[in-house]
């Protein structure tokens, strides 16, 4: 293992050098948060939300939050899976350990993939090479991007009945078309060596004899999706169960398409941790299929929370992972 790490080719990570350009970019994101927040409490009654709020079944907030902790050990697991398949031993563990300090930091950190870094960052202490333990997580991203797209196919036809839903549904359809093609043109056609002769994209040459790695066959595509698509879903049952216990008068299909477009929005890296953008999709689209303004902020800021246990677990996690091992104490 260590012989495969030693032959890892170096990332050549592109850095913001500007320090000017890094704060300009902080305050473009929390002037895009800002304006979210801003469109969210014009188009409702504070009081009325928080009303809302007050009366929410304390069975549903222990059950939404269990979800949410499912779906991080789903995904744990999906990521240990994948760092197997390159060949690596990862406990599921340590793995879950450190898929909880990743929802953490990509919470709080400006560029939203920070917590990404403290994945990589926690498999090279394991011996993983920085540039397997990158394309580990790469691969892992991938997979969850491209069953969100797969996902949202079937909720199509309910986002074109909605104002100016067709157009929004023929965008979503060629963004998938094309995410599933290039996919498709990267694994089976020689097109990613030719993008690895570009000096920025040499790392791609490494991430296809990966890829190769972790799916060898059909069955490794199907239990990859398989396993993708509970982390897709449970939040879509999150809402739902929120807008029933909140009176947003939602069905689960109205919840699904909410919730995905949300979380599709919420990879444009334009807000700290997709801050304010996921909130504002979220309950704009359950506004848009007919609930209440109110309880549609309602709903939206009872899964925010959701988000904030999660992310709180995982930055306990973290500190006491940092707390230094007691010294054993002299004797006489």
């Amino acid at each position: 293992m260590t012989g495969a790490a030693s032959r890892t080719p170096r990332l050549a990570v592109p850095s913001l050098r500007s320090r000017g350009w890094r704060i300009a970019l902080v305050a473009a994101k929390l002037a895009v948060f800002a304006a979210c927040v801003w469109w969210l409490a014009t188009r409702s009654d504070p009081e009325a939300v928080l009303r809302r709020l007050k009366d929410i079944d304390a069975a549903t907030l222990v059950t939404v939050n269990a979800l949410a902790l499912l779906s991080i050990a789903i995904l744990a697991l999906r990521w240990r899976w994948i760092v197997e398949r390159l060949k690596h031993k990862l406990g599921y563990a340590e793995a879950l350990r450190l898929t909880f300090i990743c929802i953490f930091f990509n919470q709080i950190l400006p560029s939203g993939i920070g917590g990404d870094g403290m994945r990589i960052l926690g498999l090279t202490r394991h011996g993983v090479g920085a540039g397997r333990a990158f394309v580990s997580v790469l691969a892992d991203r991938i997979a969850g991007l491209a069953v969100l797209l797969l996902v949202l196919l079937p909720a199509l036809p309910t986002l074109s009945a909605l104002d100016h839903g067709k157009t929004t549904a023929a965008v979503i359809a060629a963004v998938v078309a094309a995410m599933w093609a290039g996919l498709f043109l990267l694994r089976f056609t020689p097109a990613v060596l030719w993008l690895a002769r570009l000096p920025a994209l040499g790392f791609l040459r490494h991430a296809d004899q990966a890829a190769r790695n972790i799916l060898t066959g059909a069955g490794d595509w199907l239990w990859l999706i398989a396993v993708s698509l509970p982390v897709q879903l449970i939040p879509c049952l999150m809402v739902w169960l929120l807008a029933r216990d909140l009176g947003a008068d939602a069905s689960f299909a109205a919840a699904t398409v909410s919730v995905l477009l949300a979380l599709m929005a919420g990879v444009l890296p334009i807000t700290i941790g997709s801050w304010g953008v996921r909130e504002s999709i979220l309950a704009g689209v359950l506004t848009a299929q007919g609930s209440n303004a109110d309880a549609a902020l309602a709903v939206t800021l009872g899964y925010a929370s959701t988000l904030l246990v999660s992310a709180g677990i995982g930055g306990f996690v973290w500190l006491v992972g940092r707390r230094p091992a007691s010294r054993p104490s002299a004797s006489g």
